[in-house]
């Protein structure tokens, strides 16, 4: 997923921070706007995946929905875990 067109690349880490930050409100915003159930179980997944995306970029890498192959039409996200601090270094080492 690319979050930025080549003109508006962030040039400082305030910046990045801050277009994380507008790109995380958006992902919260858009939620209610979900009905709940099957109408609209595809757009949850996707919302699902940008925000997996958005909220662990630099520690998940390649995130994507995979079919679930123990119940139909579920899909797992599946990602590679690159992190080596924290949370997911921890997860990625146990």
């Amino acid at each position: 997923m690319r979050l930025y067109d080549d003109e508006s690349q962030p040039s400082s880490a305030s910046d990045i921070a801050d277009e994380r930050m507008r790109l995380i409100g958006e992902v919260v915003a858009s939620l209610p706007k979900m009905e709940e159930g099957v109408d609209d179980s595809k757009d949850f997944e996707s919302w699902v995946l940008r925000a997996i995306r958005i909220l662990f970029s630099g520690q998940l890498t390649n995130p994507e929905l995979h079919p679930n192959k123990d119940s139909i039409q579920r899909r797992d996200v599946v990602a590679t875990n690159v992190a080596d601090t924290g949370f997911w270094k921890r997860i990625r080492e146990d």
